[in-house]
């Protein structure tokens, strides 16, 4: 991974914010109403990160901006995705 792949994760990983009283994460990708989701409000925590991070309805969004904001080609985001996944998973698993 280059450089400049792992600036781009650092940014959004620096960008999004969990808030762990309420469940929910900011996003800055996020082009809806709210740049929040809720995680604890699910029966289940595992489905937050199946439905969250196994390209979730707003990959598309994600992508987009990478590419809009970073230059990044289709392969490029899948992989900034996927560290960028394990990051945020990590985050709330082990805050």
């Amino acid at each position: 991974m280059n450089r400049y792949i792992e600036h781009i994760i650092k940014d959004l990983v620096r960008d999004s914010r969990i808030n762990y009283e309420t469940g929910s994460i900011y996003y800055p990708f996020k082009n809806f109403d709210t740049k929040y989701i809720t995680y604890t409000s699910l029966p289940d925590r595992n489905l937050f990160y199946s439905f969250t991070f196994r390209k979730p309805p707003y990959y598309e969004q994600f992508s987009e901006y990478c590419m809009v904001r970073y230059g990044l080609t289709d392969k490029e985001v899948s992989t900034v995705w996927e560290q960028y996944r394990l990051i945020m998973v990590d985050r709330i698993e082990n805050r």
